[in-house]
């Protein structure tokens, strides 16, 4: 029995619109689960976990210290994101206090959201070589980039 290509061309667009309504929905719905959770252009110091924070004052921009890093826990690749396949970088700027080695202040930059939530339990973690210098508390800013990789 042969089929009416007209006919398999509309159920064709059929289906592919429906998977795209379907994806676009539960993406949509993360994205929008997510921005309920947690601001993601806020900054938050680290001591306290007090969020919308400005950032501190910097004496120096660094750019990427990811590989500087003495101390860099990865964080867990979360199940929805690996679910949905998502992969890809985050970006997080942080303020490092140079006599501790330590991140004082921190803010996701870019990524996924669902990567982002991961990141931000992370970040702060991070552990840099502290100076010895004899001075007032120094702080000096750069960034990390996470990757996610699918598996």
């Amino acid at each position: 029995m042969r089929r009416n290509p007209r006919v398999k061309r509309i159920a064709s667009a059929f289906f592919i619109s429906m998977a795209m309504i379907l994806f676009v929905q539960d993406n949509t719905s993360a994205l929008i689960e997510y921005s309920l959770y947690k601001n993601i252009n806020d900054g938050f110091e680290c001591s306290g976990g007090e969020s919308n924070q400005p950032r501190p004052e910097v004496k120096l921009r660094l750019g990427d210290v990811t590989r500087k890093a003495l101390e860099l826990p990865q964080p867990k690749y979360p199940q929805r994101a690996k679910a949905a396949r998502i992969s890809g970088k985050v970006k997080a700027e942080i303020v490092i206090d140079v006599h501790s080695g330590k991140v004082v202040w921190a803010r996701v930059l870019s990524g996924h959201p669902l990567l982002q939530e991961a990141v931000s339990n992370v970040v702060c973690q991070a552990r840099f070589a502290p100076t010895s210098i004899n001075s007032p508390p120094v702080r000096v800013s750069g960034f990390i980039i996470y990757k996610f990789g699918r598996s």
